[in-house]
């Protein structure tokens, strides 16, 4: 088969094409075998790619690749047998039934990283990185980019686990969002960003989304994608702001000069300390930091929360708290800062709900720019040329 092979950390030429790649063959730790038929490039294969990892380093030789969609070659038999209408259906840990033919998509959950990815023709994966079946697709009914006869391509597909799912995260778990709320992204103009703005729009019904980006040439792309206002930042070579200006100024230009009530926080945990200072202070504002456009997973020291916000409490808090809180009809005091990534369980379950969104219009999954598999190195550097937030 065709793989792309990550030769050593660098800049994308260290990817180098391979034709003779054996196939992977499915069994313990890899039950269900996919023929790929479209990959999404994610910030997390940019950042393997050149050897920035919060986990463990990466050996090359290896194949990487986090996010796919495809359909099933062949499962294990090691997974149990439990036939469906006489059709014979191999069981995953979380119930889900796969057999041969089945559209599903694989995100994360150590593709990539731990065991090889899917930058190549077929990949091997365990039933933690696939979603359920999405009975709603016919593979055969599906071309690889617009035709103008469906809504969905395999491209589209591609488009939205990545983004979507963690939008929907984000919104759903992290934020416990509402349509009241009022809604700060920053790093807006991002994949994540931009999807976290489709949803809050058109499914959760909010009424104010206000974007940040350091980009002027990404603001009409943002308005049209969701938010109500864009507010474009000075780059950071030039911002002598601080922490309190740059809130300020955020606050000011979004027209809530009392702060958000829900944020997003995409640029990275330098960031975290404006994103507090924009929350809104009489009682449950929750900020979610969910990326790491920016690089950086640690705080800067010194990190002192409470001097950020100026109030008495600061919750780090998980789900559970949160929601006892909301569901009681009462604000929690302070503001939360909450987390969400692509590990948080159950993180493919609402797949099935977005593709359907997506063939009745709701969202609209749309790549940047498509490129042949064969031109891997050529899309690692569009990007990373900045035409295109990951």
């Amino acid at each position: 088969m065709r793989a792309a092979i990550l030769t050593r950390q660098g800049d994308p030429s260290v990817l180098r094409m391979q034709d003779d790649y054996p196939v992977p063959k499915v069994g313990p730790g890899h039950e269900v075998l996919i023929r790929v038929k479209a990959i999404a490039i994610s910030s997390a294969d940019i950042m393997t790619r050149q050897g920035f990892t919060a986990g463990p380093v990466i050996i090359p030789p290896k194949i990487i690749g986090s996010e796919c969609v495809g359909i099933i070659e062949a499962v294990s038999t090691d997974l149990e047998r439990q036939d469906d209408q006489a059709t014979e259906t191999r069981t995953g840990p979380d119930g889900a039934k796969y057999k041969e033919g089945d559209v599903v998509v694989a995100l994360m959950a150590g593709m990539g990283r731990a065991f090889d990815g899917c930058y190549s023709e077929f990949v091997a994966l365990p039933p933690a990185c696939l979603s359920a079946p999405l009975s709603m697709i016919d593979a055969s009914s599906l071309s690889l980019v617009a035709n103008g006869s469906s809504p969905l391509t395999w491209a589209r597909l591609a488009s939205i686990p990545g983004p979507f799912l963690t939008a929907y995260g984000i919104l759903t778990t992290s934020l416990q969002i509402h349509s009241t709320d009022t809604l700060l992204v920053q790093g807006g103009s991002s994949a994540v960003g931009m999807a976290v703005a489709t949803l809050a729009k058109n499914i959760y019904g909010l009424k104010k989304i206000v974007g940040t980006t350091r980009k002027q040439e990404k603001v009409q792309k943002m308005k049209e994608g969701g938010y109500d206002k864009v507010i474009v930042l000075p780059s950071e070579q030039s911002s002598s702001c601080g922490t309190a200006g740059l809130s300020e100024m955020i606050k000011k230009e979004g027209d809530e000069p009392s702060g958000f009530t829900a944020i997003v926080e995409l640029v990275g945990a330098t960031n975290v300390p404006v994103s507090l200072s924009c929350a809104e202070l009489s009682g449950g504002s929750r900020v979610c930091m969910a990326g790491m456009l920016a690089g950086a997973y640690h705080f800067q020291q010194p990190f002192s929360p409470m001097g950020i916000v100026s109030v008495k409490y600061l919750n780090f808090t998980i789900r559970s708290s949160l929601r006892a809180w909301l569901m009681g009809g009462r604000k929690p005091p302070g503001v939360f800062l909450t987390g969400y990534s692509s590990s948080f369980p159950k993180h493919l379950r609402p797949l099935s709900s977005l593709v359907k969104a997506a063939i009745a219009g709701q969202i609209n999954p749309k790549p940047d720019k498509v490129f042949k598999f064969e031109k891997i190195v050529k899309a690692h550097e569009y990007c990373e040329s900045g035409a295109v937030s990951l």
